[in-house]
């Protein structure tokens, strides 16, 4: 939906700021709202203006909505909205209230409400405010109040610049990403001014960005305590993602993360190990990881419990298996899908006796709702580090289960039974198997606990293969990609050719799926890795018509 101004000419006093700050790649649909229309009921949508105007003069504007909302393209009536000037004293004193009343506030809820207001106020003395909260911002833990959308709309766009390039290179001022990300944006937009004609013209922002990061790093020396290491985090993302990881500044951002990351602030560390723990592989970090993981007990830290322990990993450090049990037992473990490969040990020592009493305890008939939610990770503990001393309880279990049990608890389970007991657990895998399980979204579930290889799943899912055709057979040469070894992956290399020797000579419904399925899954195993010459040999071995569009336009000159 747009809004489209009467007449369609350029309009006067008005700034289209989020136009601006889109240019071109507009990323707020507004299809995000959902309601519910009957027939012969209107339907009230609230449109606001300001949300992409900025007006800067007093007058009268008329405009109408433009909507794809029905299939068809449609355009309202015109609107009417008087705009009148607001004396520069009653908007410094309606500011300052507001800034005031948003530090003072009991909640989030109300200081969005207020920051809300303040947003819309395009002034100077408003936007000393807004300039304010941003720099020193309000905060409910872990999230400040937002006012970057009031900066954008800020019609002294050189004062926002420049406030917040001074604080920038302030060694006592925080300088986090996001601080840099607002300021590049800012300013590209300063250099090149927004034109109707080319709303997408290209911005010089990563130039910008390049230029603002050295200047922030020089400041390195110069801070202590969290002001640095906020601003070396900061250096870090941008020198990866600019590539410039071999510069003075990604070192020296890098040398303040590593002596100082006990310093880091709790809620970033997941993000900045997931994505950059492999530049910050460094023994020196080891006191801080093992002092975070003691004290980071709380369940809303799970996953950043979880990316300590890969960190861990990665140094290759032999307490990994600790730490992992530790999880295993705990009352919220690290979420499986980012634990399960930490180590190369089959199971783990101490596990099972907790492991068997949280499933007990949430599998009895009066166990209460968050303990029965809990199951499913209970379960994939269970599934990929405990031994086979489980297997009765398990079953037990499975055989006995109610409708709540969700899909991720019923893989799981199936998924152990089949490491350990798989010929007296092969009923019970064939009710998820495609076929059975129409969906086959039953595969996934099966999938997600299961490393190292098992040798139940890898034989069912190569009989499913060799006895199945169409897409049926895709999902199990994506299954077998998924838990089985070398050895399989030349058995998905005969079966290849096994169809590609049947689809030349006359080519069956469902062939080209299970071509293109069988290519991707020998491609991308989990286990190994491809070769861009192997990609690009068996892309070209298409035979179906289909699997020669998909691949083929894609493969890279040699």
């Amino acid at each position: 939906m747009t809004i489209a101004s009467t007449p369609f000419i350029a309009m006067q006093g008005v700034f289209p700021w989020y136009e601006d700050q889109a240019r071109g790649h507009p990323y707020g649909p507004d299809y995000a709202a959902m309601t519910t229309s009957a027939p012969g009921k209107p339907t009230l949508i609230h449109l606001v203006l300001n949300d992409l105007y900025r007006f800067d003069q007093a007058g009268t504007h008329r405009v109408r909505v433009v909507t794809n909302r029905t299939g068809v393209q449609h355009t309202s009536n015109e609107v009417s909205s008087s705009v009148e000037s607001f004396p520069e004293e009653e908007e410094s004193a309606l500011a300052a209230s507001l800034e005031n009343r948003i530090r003072n506030a009991n909640d989030m809820c109300e200081a969005r409400g207020l920051a809300d207001e303040l947003d819309a106020l395009p002034g100077d003395a408003a936007t000393r405010a807004k300039i304010s909260l941003f720099l020193h911002p309000k905060v409910f833990e872990p999230f400040g109040v937002d006012v970057v959308p009031g900066l954008w709309m800020a019609r002294n766009r050189r004062m926002v610049v420049a406030a917040i390039e001074a604080a920038l290179v302030d060694p006592q001022q925080y300088a986090g990403a996001d601080l840099l990300e607002l300021l590049a944006a800012l300013k590209a937009r300063l250099l090149v001014p927004f034109n109707p004609a080319n709303p997408a013209a290209p911005l010089p922002t990563k130039t910008i960005q390049a230029t603002y990061i050295h200047q922030l790093a020089q400041t390195l020396p110069a801070r202590t305590g969290k002001s640095q290491v906020d601003a070396a985090r900061t250096v870090l993302f941008y020198s990866v993602n600019l590539d410039q990881i071999n510069s003075p500044d990604f070192a020296a951002a890098r040398e303040v993360l590593v002596t100082n990351f006990g310093l880091v602030n709790k809620w970033t560390v997941d993000t900045l190990l997931n994505a950059y723990g492999k530049y910050l592989v460094d023994i020196r970090m080891l006191p801080a990881l093992r002092q975070m993981l003691d004290s980071t007990t709380d369940p809303m830290f799970n996953g950043t419990r979880a990316a300590i322990v890969a960190q861990m990993a990665r140094l290759q450090l032999e307490e990994v298996p600790k730490y992992l049990a530790r999880e295993a037992c705990s009352e919220s473990p690290a979420p499986m899908s980012q634990v399960r490969d930490l180590t190369s040990e089959a199971t783990l020592q101490g596990v099972d006796e907790c492991l068997r009493a949280k499933l007990l305890a949430e599998t009895t008939a009066d166990a209460v709702i968050a303990r029965r939610r809990a199951l499913a990770e209970t379960l994939e503990y269970i599934a990929r580090f405990a031994t086979a001393l489980l297997v009765p309880d398990v079953r037990t279990a499975y055989l006995a289960r109610k409708a709540d049990w969700d899909q991720s608890a019923r893989g799981a389970a199936v998924t152990y039974l089949m490491r350990w007991d798989a010929t007296r657990s092969q009923p019970l895998l064939e009710e998820l198997l495609p076929g059975r399980d129409l969906s086959g979204a039953m595969m996934f579930f099966l999938l997600a606990p299961a490393y190292p290889p098992t040798d139940g799943l890898r034989a069912a899912f190569r009989n499913g293969l060799t006895a199945s055709q169409g897409r049926a057979a895709g999902t199990y040469a994506f299954a077998l990609a998924q838990v089985g070894n070398e050895e399989d992956r030349e058995f998905l290399r005969r079966e290849l050719k096994r169809l590609q020797l049947r689809a030349a000579v006359s080519e069956a419904a469902g062939d080209a799926m299970s071509e293109i399925d069988m290519i991707d899954a020998i491609i991308h195993g989990r286990s190994w890795d491809s070769t861009q010459e192997e990609k690009v040999m068996l892309e070209r071995s298409c035979v179906t018509a289909a699997c020669k569009e998909r691949f083929l336009t894609d493969v890279p000159k040699r």
